[in-house]
């Protein structure tokens, strides 16, 4: 989906149904220390956990604060290993290559850090998608949130 022609309405659209989400995250998983957002839209999420954000919409970066940045999933210009926590939340679909984006999120959180990521179930990639995430991480928790399911996934050693 291009969200250039919807970024002005995005909260609007998406606010609730994003807090709703790390609500419930937030119920099941202490969050602290660095946090990674991918594809976090105009930054619901940073300011809830204190969050970078990285999205390749300008235009939504642009509605957000502080710690937004305009980025590719797929690329990510940070270091290895160094977040505790990376959030994907009801982006991973979106991505060019699903694949590459869940091991660049691999590539950056920490050893014993946690990955959490949430999927659209009606998404026509959902499968697939659950298969890759079961061959790169290992899968602790999931919640079925009704409209998607909620991911908590460990590094392991894969």
């Amino acid at each position: 989906m291009n969200y250039k022609y919807i970024s002005k309405a995005y909260n609007e659209l998406y606010l609730e149904e994003q807090l709703h989400k790390l609500e419930l995250i937030k119920e099941n998983i202490n969050i602290s220390g660095k946090i990674l957002d991918i594809g976090c839209g105009t930054g619901i999420s940073t300011k809830y956990f204190n969050a970078i954000g990285v999205d390749p919409c300008k235009e939504l970066i642009a509605l957000g604060e502080d710690n937004l940045r305009i980025g590719s999933g797929e690329e990510l210009e940070f270091k290895e290993k160094e977040f505790d926590f990376v959030l994907c939340i009801t982006a991973l679909h979106n991505f060019d290559n699903y694949i590459t984006g869940l091991l660049e999120m691999k590539r950056v959180v920490k050893d014993d850090g946690i990955v959490i990521i949430s999927l659209l179930k009606l998404s026509k990639l959902f499968e697939d998608i659950v298969k890759n995430i079961e061959e790169i991480f290992i899968i602790f928790k999931k919640i079925d949130e009704g409209k998607d399911i909620i991911f908590f996934c460990k590094k392991g050693f894969k």
